[in-house]
């Protein structure tokens, strides 16, 4: 008799294989604001499961590809879907994308985005963020490619900061352009002093090494006016826009919250 976690396994590999092929995703984006202006600088773009797929969140999806070995199919079907979606991408506004280490390190990746920078005037190397999710054990590889791309003129993010335990030896290893904080050390920074201090304190090294930095997963005005006061220079979270399938619609909304905060 087959064993139940064998056949869960080999249920999620079909279902993801299916949705590879299909290409069965949303793309949506979330706008990052630039908090001394209250206005919107980028938007981060984000891969979410088709809406009769079944994986309920984006988290469960990408999950799944790792636990079967289709992580980096995945990742290349979400890049290839984003950067199809982006024709007419706003001037002076950056698109954040997320990229796994694994997937920096395979020189497909980069073929991927330079194709599709050809094929859409409106993006160029300077407009676009690689912004590597997570931690590896490739630390120098990492590093070498993502030298590679700012040398191409491409900007560099580290991803959620704060949600790993080698998080500060990523930064000092990559040097990246702009560093954001995971949103679990941003909730109710208005209210605990440590976490003021250390946010504070990542503010202060950004600005000598720098880099800038985003605070994710804002929800709450207070939130936000804290962060300003600690020197942190830009946010991203539902107080300021949920995501979007419409990246102009995601700006708009963004701007109007903005403005609305800013009275």
């Amino acid at each position: 008799m087959q064993r139940p976690e064998v056949s869960r396994s080999g249920a999620l590999q079909g279902a993801l294989l299916r949705l590879i092929a299909d290409a069965d995703l949303r793309i949506v984006f979330q706008p990052i604001i630039r908090l001394d202006e209250l206005r919107v600088i980028g938007l981060e773009a984000l891969s979410r499961p088709g809406r009769g797929s079944v994986f309920a969140s984006a988290e469960e999806m990408f999950t799944a590809g790792e636990a079967t070995g289709l992580l980096t199919s995945l990742e290349s079907v979400a890049r290839r879907e984003v950067l199809r979606s982006v024709s007419g991408w706003p001037a002076d506004t950056l698109l954040f994308l997320n990229v796994s280490p694994s997937a920096l390190a395979d020189p497909s990746t980069s073929e991927q985005i330079l194709g599709a920078l050809e094929r859409t005037p409106a993006l160029r190397p300077e407009s676009l963020v690689i912004e590597i999710t997570e931690q590896s054990s490739e630390n120098a590889l990492v590093r070498c490619c993502a030298q590679r791309l700012r040398r191409m003129g491409f900007g560099i993010a580290l991803d959620d900061l704060g949600a790993g335990a080698q998080d500060l030896q990523r930064v000092v290893d990559l040097s990246p352009d702009w560093i954001k904080i995971d949103r679990h050390l941003v909730r109710g920074v208005q209210r605990d002093p440590n976490r003021r201090r250390l946010l504070g304190s990542l503010a202060g090294y950004a600005r000598q090494a720098g880099a800038r930095v985003i605070a994710e997963g804002i929800e709450h005005a207070d939130e936000l006016v804290t962060l300003r006061d600690l020197g942190v220079g830009y946010a991203q979270g539902f107080l300021l826009a949920r995501p979007s399938c419409s990246f102009h619609a995601a700006a708009r909304i963004a701007t109007r919250q903005a403005t609305l905060l800013a009275a």
